[in-house]
Parts: structure tokens; sequence; C-alpha cells
């Protein structure tokens, strides 16, 4: 059997298509396109012809296998961890869980619960070193870090692997070459690789001048540090607010897409205080998504935006 693999634009959802890749593999399938997908394409994933309509690849489609990412009721496959991940209300309704299309939010990382739930469900035994995949993306995705300071440091070899990705990922065929690689080989072997050694190099030297640009540019407003990224070409350090000034509370970024996106990220301190609010929650009264600590909202024009922003804001201070 073939398939079109189908997954979220971050470590996470690389970790995870690269454990299904090795599971198609171990049963004689095989994989014909791997496709990462972010949020700005919300509205045309929410047409029910959209796996056969779509244009990021061209030729022949295969039963999509989807992974880290919304739902859509034509996946053959479906596993993911959110728990905003059905948004359509019809397709709640519609929606009946089984072995291939599983939800599963308690889960810190996609890549852990497809890899649990692939051998329960199928008796699979992966490659020993997705053990240890599943732990690290269980400290990313859900930001369990031992500190800011970690998040900025890149010494573990798991946080470099994340570093490269933040970097080559995005196309398909960079996010293919990440997806076989983390299929094939330990987090150490991946961030000994020369071309991800030079990545992390240059990423670090780039993280200090990032820094520079949250020090003069972040704003405060009362627990709530904010930082508009929209016309800075510097990294985006979803944990330097914290790490600059340890007792902030939360944190709201605005980036902006090629596509002319606006992308509002909310968060929460992971080692201030925990679980006050649900950002998830809150984030999709405004179409957004993501889990009880983080999430993220899309608008089209810079007004929605800033307004949401201040809103949400507005509320983190009352409430959080």
């Amino acid at each position: 059997m073939t398939y079109d693999l189908y997954f979220h634009n971050d470590f996470d959802g690389h970790a995870s298509a690269a454990v299904m890749l090795s599971f198609l593999k171990s049963r004689g399938d095989r994989v014909a396109h791997f496709v990462p997908v972010d949020y700005h394409l919300q509205d045309e994933w929410l047409r029910e012809d959209f796996f056969s309509a779509h244009k990021l690849f061209r030729g022949k489609r295969y039963p999509a296998v989807v992974l880290d990412f919304a739902y859509h009721p034509k996946a053959a496959m479906w596993f993911d961890h959110h728990p905003t991940g059905i948004k359509r209300a019809d397709w709640r309704k519609r929606f009946m869980p089984d072995s291939l299309h599983v939800l599963a939010p308690h889960y810190f990382s996609c890549c852990h619960e497809v890899y649990d739930v692939l051998r329960k469900n199928f008796g699979w035994k992966p490659p020993r070193h997705f053990a240890a995949l599943a732990q690290w993306l269980d400290v990313v995705d859900a930001a369990r870090y031992a500190s800011a300071r970690q998040t900025i440091a890149l010494k573990e070899p798991a946080l470099q692997v994340d570093a490269f990705i933040e970097r080559e990922g995005g196309s398909a065929a960079g996010s293919a070459r990440i997806v076989k690689a983390l299929a094939a080989k330990s987090l150490p072997a991946i961030a000994r690789l020369p071309r991800v050694r030079k990545t992390v190099a240059v990423q670090k030297a780039e993280i200090r001048n990032a820094l520079a640009f949250y020090r003069a540019h972040m704003a405060f407003d009362g627990r709530v540090a904010s930082i508009d990224l929209t016309k800075a070409k510097v990294l985006r350090l979803r944990f330097a607010p914290y790490y600059l000034e340890p007792r902030t509370a939360y944190a709201v970024r605005m980036t902006m897409s090629g596509e002319n996106v606006f992308h509002v990220n909310v968060g929460e301190n992971p080692w201030r205080h925990r679980n006050r609010l649900d950002i998830g929650a809150i984030v999709k009264k405004y179409g957004g998504g993501g889990h009880k600590t983080v999430g993220g909202m899309e608008f089209r024009t810079r007004a929605d935006a800033e307004q949401a922003t201040k809103e949400v804001i507005a509320i983190l201070n009352k409430k959080g």
C-alpha cells in the first residue's frame, strides 16, 4: 500500500512522521509524498475535497496519513494530541475513533502517541532509538525543559535537531530528508552530521542577535510580555521573554508569513505557574487552537491580529 504523509511542520510533526514511516515500511508499505503542513492552510484544509484539490504537490494522490495536525474525515489514518484537533462541528459529530484514528490529548507529544498506539494496536516492535525520540518530544512539544536557559544554550542533541528543523524543514524535499533521518538514526547521530552542526553554529549566533532585539523591543503589560516580530528578521525565540524576565507569567508573539498571514502565539511561563487558564480554549474563540498552556491564532489583517492580541492580553491579566 502507498500513502501520502501529512504532518505539522515542527519537530513533533517530523518525529511523528518518522515513527509512522518506520511502521509503514515494516509492513511493506511505502510513502509517495512527505507533506509538511501548517495552520495557514486551515481554511483550505476544512474543505471536504482538500486531499484531491490541494496544490501542495503534483501527481497522483494516495490515501492520506495525517499526524500532529487537524482532523480531516478523508484521512486514512489520523493521530493528534491537540484537544482542539477537530475543527468543524459536523466533523466532530461524525468522528468515530478507532485504531487508526486517534485523538489523545493526554499525551505531551504526538510522536509519543503514535509510538505507543502503533505498538499497542498492531504489536509493532519499533527501532530502539524511538524510545528516546518520544521522550525528548514530550520535553520539546510540551515545554517541559529544565529552564529557559536550556532552550537558549542548545547543548542537548535533541534541541540541536529541533533548531535544525526550524531552519531546514518546510519544503517537501527538506522535510522528507529530515523524516528519513529521524527514522533511521538516533538524535546524537543526527546532531553530529556536518550539515546539522553547521546550522546549529549559525543558529547560536542568530540567537544572540535575537536576544538583543527582544531586550530592546519587548513590551510588558501587567504579567504579560509581548513582542511584534512581523518586521524583524530575527529568530522567533519562544522562551526568550522568560529567559530575559523570569517573573513574566505569559508571552504573546506576533509574526507574519509570506502570504500576509499574521500569526499570534500565546504561551504560559512553564517555570512560573501552570494551568491557571486554558490557552487553547481562549485562542479557539478566535479560530485558533492549541493546548492548555500554549496556542496560536491566524489573521488576514494586522488590525485583526492587533485587536485579538490586545483582548487576549487583557484576559491573561484578568483571569490568569
